[in-house]
């Protein structure tokens, strides 16, 4: 009998069915058996949220860059208004987080139509996403911290903050925020600030507990971005800066913000967590770009965090073998796995086009080993990954191929060997020097 998670991944991964709102799983509710059935946890309704356009496939990411490069002069004025169907921002973010297309990508294609004057605020926004991973990748320890946090709450903790993700706190303007999050996978950047703001300062829930419910159910969810962005919010990440939210903020920025619990945003005062360790920077990190010897036996290792192999370095290896790994979902039929699994298939396709070669695809890493002996492989290859679960989920993996003397190769893509060295302190800093480089192209 076929499982309930593999039947839901030929659905999604049935490249005749394009990726759609969640909402319509509805539809297909009766191709699946009783027997498989398992509770969702997500409502299986039709969503009162517009739908993100958060493109699945690079092709749509590339059209959807086209298209919103053309106003991205406006995006400075625009950006901080809470709109239906998110209009004012490029809901490119999720396609950037796995690379379906990459930053330097949306970099040149809007410098190649606008002045760097006109559009420095977008740009600044697109690369914040580099630093926030750069600046992490120089202190690991952070997201070490995290992960020790979350294993320490107890059940009261963690029944107090459900409460409030469920969009159960009684405001409805942060309640409806919640529901968004949960039946979209996405938030506008303002809301984010607003939701964990209200979350931290005005119900005193945990941060960690925050980033994790964000982590679980965005789709371009990023441990650098999240993790440190959350922090920022709570007091943490910058000595003496916190966000708190504001009622007129809100009423100014939200097109329509529901009234009901709104009073409860005039009450609200800063709760700074305490810290137990302050967080020392690495002394260096590995940047190797350049490829190893094409004449050894190679298997490439594609992962979720880079899905455009074929636009890197990596496109001139001849590989004996392509392995995917799919890190198995807890909810097959939330908004991020789906997404996830038609953006795996768009990956998946487009490599095994340009190297002529099926790509095996696996959830458990040591389905990988008797694929490394069938062609006696004597190297791995693949994108570096980040400081975050997916790094947590390999190095093990990674550490047993290295005592088997399979040599391991991860590369950084050239724009993070670039701009990483310039993250190990505040985003000002790491702006004035990349903001001069692309001002002066």
């Amino acid at each position: 009998m076929v499982t309930f998670f593999s039947y839901i991944s030929m659905i999604v991964m049935d490249s005749s069915m394009p990726y759609r709102d969640p909402h319509s799983l509805g539809r297909w509710k009766c191709r699946l058996r009783r027997d498989d059935l398992i509770v969702a946890s997500f409502p299986m309704t039709q969503s009162i949220f517009p739908f993100p356009r958060q493109a699945a496939t690079r092709a749509e990411a590339l059209a959807q860059l086209e298209a919103f490069a053309k106003r991205a002069h406006r995006y400075a004025r625009e950006r901080n208004s809470v709109v239906d169907s998110h209009r004012n921002v490029s809901q490119l973010s999720a396609a950037l987080q796995h690379r379906l297309i990459s930053q330097q990508e949306v970099v040149d294609q809007v410098l190649s139509q606008h002045s760097f004057v006109a559009v420095e605020k977008f740009l600044q926004e697109v690369l914040w996403r580099s630093y926030w991973k750069g600046w992490l990748e120089w202190r690991p320890s952070v997201w070490q911290d995290y992960l020790s946090q979350l294993s320490g709450f107890s059940d009261e903790d963690r029944q107090r903050s459900q409460s409030v993700a469920l969009g159960q706190s009684g405001c409805a303007v942060m309640d409806d925020f919640a529901q968004e999050l949960r039946e979209t996978g996405y938030l506008h950047n303002h809301a984010r600030m607003w939701w964990a703001s209200f979350w931290i300062h005005h119900q005193k829930l945990p941060w960690a507990l925050g980033a994790e419910f964000f982590l679980q159910h965005l789709l371009d969810a990023d441990a650098a971005s999240n993790t440190l962005s959350w922090r920022w919010v709570a007091g943490l990440q910058t000595a003496g800066k916190t966000y708190l939210v504001r009622r007129d903020n809100i009423e100014r920025y939200h097109h329509a913000p529901p009234s009901k619990g709104m009073e409860m945003l005039d009450a609200i005062t800063v709760s700074i967590p305490s810290e137990e360790r302050a967080h020392e920077r690495i002394e260096s990190l590995d940047l190797t770009t350049s490829l190893p010897s094409t004449q050894r036996k190679t298997l490439i290792l594609l992962h979720e965090e880079d899905l455009s192999i074929e636009q890197t370095t990596l496109a001139k290896l001849q590989p004996e073998r392509i392995v995917f790994f799919d890190r198995a979902a807890s909810n097959p039929l939330s908004p991020r796995q789906q997404w996830r699994q038609a953006a795996f298939q768009d990956a998946i396709s487009r490599v095994g086009s340009h190297f002529q070669q099926r790509c095996d695809v696996v959830q458990d890493l040591r389905d990988i080993h008797p694929l490394i002996a069938e062609r006696s492989i004597e190297q791995v290859v693949m994108m570096k990954p980040m400081v975050g679960p997916l790094d947590d989920a390999l190095r093990p993996f990674l550490q047993e191929l290295s005592t088997a003397q399979i040599d391991i190769h991860a590369l950084r893509r050239e724009e993070d060997a670039r701009y990483f060295p310039f993250a190990r302190s505040g985003f000002f800093p790491f702006w004035k020097k990349v903001g001069q480089q692309l001002a002066q192209r």
